[in-house]
This record gives C-alpha cells, sequence and structure tokens, in this order.
C-alpha cells in the first residue's frame, strides 16, 4: 500500500493496526465506514478519506485536519486524533 510509510511513522515494515472505524458522509447522506489506524507515535490515530472533495468534521471533536495529498492511487485527506465513531462530512466545493 502507498500510504505505509505514513502510517509506519516514515519508514520501516510498521503494522496498519485499524483500532476503530468512523463514517464519512456524502452529499446525498450515505455514510461509509472508514477504518481509523493506530498511526505513529501509538496514540495518533489516523482516518485516511479516499476523496476528492473537503471533508469537515460533523461528530468528532478532537479530530484535527492533517492535510491531504494527491497519489497514484488517489486524493486522501488524512485526520489524527480520531476516535471509534466519529463522523465527518463531505464538503463539496
Amino acid at each position: 500500500m502507498i500510504l505505509n510509510p505514513i502510517l509506519s511513522g516514515g519508514g520501516g515494515s510498521g503494522a496498519q493496526t485499524v483500532v476503530g472505524t468512523c463514517t464519512l458522509y456524502d452529499a446525498f447522506g450515505k455514510g461509509q465506514s472508514v477504518p481509523i489506524y493506530q498511526g505513529f507515535p501509538p496514540l495518533d490515530l489516523l482516518a485516511i478519506f479516499n476523496t476528492i472533495y473537503d471533508v469537515e468534521q460533523k461528530n468528532a471533536e478532537t479530530a484535527e485536519y492533517i492535510g491531504w495529498a494527491a497519489l497514484e492511487s488517489g486524493d486522501y485527506v488524512f485526520y489524527r486524533g480520531v476516535k471509534d465513531g466519529d463522523s465527518f462530512q463531505e464538503k463539496m466545493v
């Protein structure tokens, strides 16, 4: 997976441990379950959304926007500090 260096803290063969799920809602209200990964450091829990749209917090008080990346495998939006059960909303510009 092309995102392995991000999830393992920049190198090595860090395990992409799934520690929960959050939900990403599209503009029509349809939800999609997204895994939450244990990041680096271990308490930095990451959600990686594969979307071309901006993503905003819907019910995710502790989540912090990190940034986005356009990679070979698609466009991604990154949040850290995500908790199991948090929800996010795609924001069409």
